[in-house]
């Protein structure tokens, strides 16, 4: 019997992974942890999402989904732009940073809306994107 782990993702790229059939949508838990926070990041090729952690309360939407290495490493392939790293016993997706500053591409809000906006609702999913998209923009200015 092949070991279940544990991966999240905080972005679009879980629809990504389940367009190749990595994971099954309907198997992932919505969670929210309050000590991490949404960050964007530019990498080559445009704008990734990452995270990181809060001294004070934060707000980190975020499916988990039951894989297995075999999924890892096919995930590791999906993503090359991307490390994936093992944190606490969970996965996640770590966008290689790459400066300056990038647009970020309306593809990639609509994708992220379709991935999280139907858990939240639509004025806290606003004031969620509103929030890191603002903090990536001040980092542009610096």
């Amino acid at each position: 019997m092949k070991q279940t782990i544990q991966i999240e993702f905080y972005g679009p790229e879980m629809l990504k992974a389940a367009a190749f059939e990595l994971i099954n949508l309907q198997d992932g838990r919505f969670e929210i942890d309050y000590q991490r926070q949404l960050l964007f990041k530019p990498i080559a090729s445009g704008v990734v999402v990452d995270t990181k952690p809060v001294d004070t309360e934060g707000e980190l939407f975020l499916w988990r989904f039951d894989v297995n290495q075999a999924i890892i490493t096919d995930i590791k392939v999906l993503f090359p732009e991307y490390d994936v790293i093992n944190q606490k016993g969970i996965y996640h997706l770590s966008g290689r940073g790459q400066w300056p500053y990038r647009d970020l591409r309306q593809s990639y809000i609509a994708d992220f809306k379709d991935a999280f906006e139907h858990k939240v609702g639509h004025s806290v999913f606003s004031r969620y994107l509103r929030h890191a998209t603002s903090q990536y923009l001040d980092k542009k200015e610096e």
